[in-house]
């Protein structure tokens, strides 16, 4: 999954966890939204962890976007 990077820390924390030896499976619900910002489909991951996060490429000069990417591991995944 990748988004623009915020000011939220939470995906980092989540990650940071498993790290430290702490893993932590958690339920997972990703919406995808039309223009509208309407739901059009919807999955749920059980038991999902963070096996590798990946921060912005920031260059000095440039003027990109920032975003993080995360990939997850998971034990069950639903389509709604």
């Amino acid at each position: 999954l990748k988004r623009g990077l915020t000011g939220n820390r939470e995906l980092w924390q989540w990650f940071k966890t498993g790290l430290d030896g702490a893993l932590q499976r958690r339920t997972v619900r990703i919406v995808l939204l039309d223009d509208d910002r309407t739901p059009v489909l919807a999955w749920t991951l059980r038991q999902a962890w963070i096996t590798k996060w990946e921060g912005p490429h920031l260059s000095a000069g440039g003027s990109d976007l920032a975003f993080e990417t995360i990939e997850l591991v998971h034990e069950g995944l639903d389509l709604e």
